[in-house]
C-alpha cells in the first residue's frame, strides 16, 4: 500500500515536472506580439517652456532569451519625426541601455 502512493506521488512529481519544462521551453521559444500606442510629452532640457505632446506606437516582437540577449523586432514609431517610419534595426536590451537604429534610403546610389 505504502509503495503505491509512493509511485503515485512520483509519476505526479514527473508529470508537473514534465509540465513545468515545457512551459518554460514555450517561453523562451515564442515571441511576444507588442502593439502599444503611448502618449508622450516631447521636452527640451535647455528650455523649459518648450512641451509637445506626441505620441510613440511601438509595434513588433519580443524575443525572450535565455541564453542570449532579450531582442525586440519590430518598429517603435514617434509622431512628427519621419525617420522613425524607416525600417528599424533590431534591439538587444544591454545593461546600459540600446541604440534605436533605423535604415534611411536617399534614394542616391553610387555604382564607382
Amino acid at each position: 500500500m505504502f509503495i503505491i502512493k509512493l509511485n503515485k506521488r512520483i509519476d505526479i512529481i514527473k508529470w508537473i515536472s514534465f509540465f513545468l519544462i515545457i512551459v518554460i521551453f514555450l517561453l523562451y521559444v515564442i515571441p511576444i506580439p507588442i502593439n502599444k500606442v503611448y502618449n508622450a510629452l516631447e521636452i527640451k532640457l535647455d528650455d523649459s517652456s518648450y512641451i509637445v505632446k506626441c505620441q510613440v506606437k511601438v509595434c513588433g516582437k519580443y524575443y525572450k532569451n535565455l541564453f542570449t540577449k532579450d531582442v525586440f523586432d519590430g518598429q517603435i514609431i514617434v509622431s512628427d519625426y519621419k525617420l522613425t517610419n524607416e525600417k528599424m534595426r533590431k534591439v538587444y536590451f544591454l545593461k546600459d541601455g540600446c541604440p534605436l537604429e533605423y535604415y534611411h534610403d536617399t534614394g542616391r546610389y553610387d555604382n564607382n
